[in-house]
């Protein structure tokens, strides 16, 4: 099989999306774009027939999701319990989309309930879910995993600021992805990834403000990356290095003021 290569970029998830594919069969291209369409679809809460969207209509009562969105959910949940709540996809349910954060306190996931054998989620009453962030992150995920799967010898899926890479690269050096800098057009420096996930988050901002413009991290999954990018933005300055080292990733913290702070091993991915 040839080491052809195809590349497409199309909107989804309020962003766009890449999709590059070496070798396998015709039109995988194709296949993940419509695998990523199927997720947006069930995974928007602006939609209001998407899964998300039925969840948070109809909180008090379990509600059976597909395998996607039960595993999805049971990733944020679990993301929240493991940073100690700086990641929490919940919103207070009264808080309309677009709202600044910081208006209302959020509502966390304490009360969420999940049964794994019945595939059902239940949503507490006062509580929404707002999985955007993650969504993106573990679609570029189930999409690569979904090329390699269909043939493709590599893969490389874009959703916005979350990058997933996986297969034979396309060098020896691996997959070049570029950290972007939040303050002017144009790139900090440029990563390079064999296997696994960047993701980037912007720092809080309006009246949560705390200094730090923007977190990239490397990690195994995208959707953890994001997660884990998250978690560090809202720690401020003086704490994002350490939600790093906490979950033993590595990545790049740029603040306000422009100042660069690089997290142990992240040399070996320049």
């Amino acid at each position: 099989m040839s080491r052809d290569r195809v590349e497409a970029r199309f909107g989804a998830m309020g962003r766009e999306a890449r999709v590059v594919v070496l070798s396998g069969a015709p039109r995988l291209d194709e296949r993940a774009r419509h695998l990523i369409e199927v997720l947006e679809r069930k995974w928007s809460r602006f939609r209001s027939g998407s899964e998300i969207s039925r969840l948070n209509a109809t909180t008090g009562r379990a509600v059976v999701v597909s395998p996607e969105t039960f595993g999805l959910v049971e990733r944020a949940v679990a993301a929240w319990r493991v940073t100690g709540g700086r990641y929490d996809p919940s919103v207070a349910a009264n808080v309309t989309p677009g709202t600044a954060p910081g208006i209302a306190p959020s509502p966390g996931c304490s009360r969420l309930e999940l049964d794994a054998r019945l595939r059902s989620v239940r949503v507490p009453a006062g509580v929404h879910l707002d999985l955007g962030a993650i969504g993106c992150g573990f679609a570029t995920d189930l999409a690569a995993a979904d090329l390699l799967h269909g043939g493709a010898t590599g893969a490389l899926v874009s959703i916005g600021k979350d990058v997933r890479v996986g297969g034979e690269p396309p060098r020896a050096e691996g997959w070049f992805v570029d950290i972007e800098d939040p303050h002017q057009p144009g790139s900090l420096g440029r990563l390079r990834l064999r296997e696994g996930a960047i993701a980037t988050a912007a720092g809080p901002s309006g009246a949560a403000a705390n200094g730090v413009a923007s977190v990239t991290v490397v990690a195994g999954e995208a959707w953890w990356a994001q997660v884990v990018a998250r978690a560090a933005a809202v720690s401020g300055p003086d704490g994002a290095l350490g939600v790093f080292a906490e979950h033993r990733v590595t990545g790049v913290v740029v603040l306000s003021d422009g100042t660069v702070l690089e997290a142990p091993g992240l040399s070996a991915f320049f």
